[in-house]
């Protein structure tokens, strides 16, 4: 388990690789623009695909 007392800072330290949030973030925002194209709301599906895009595109300029 992370050291929770050691940064309290989101993204700070060991507690960020144990809790990839940009790699959650970019798979719930798939998921939810499916959810949103199957609703027929193509907009929203668009605007969902682009921040999984933006979490996909930080994730890896971080890590270089």
């Amino acid at each position: 388990m992370p050291d929770r007392e050691a940064s309290q800072e989101p993204g700070a330290g060991a507690y960020a690789a144990d809790y990839p949030v940009r790699e959650y973030v970019a798979a719930m925002a798939v998921e939810l623009a499916s959810m949103a194209r199957w609703d027929g709301d193509e907009t929203l599906a668009s605007a969902l695909e682009v921040a999984a895009d933006m979490a996909r595109k930080e994730t890896s300029a971080s890590s270089t």
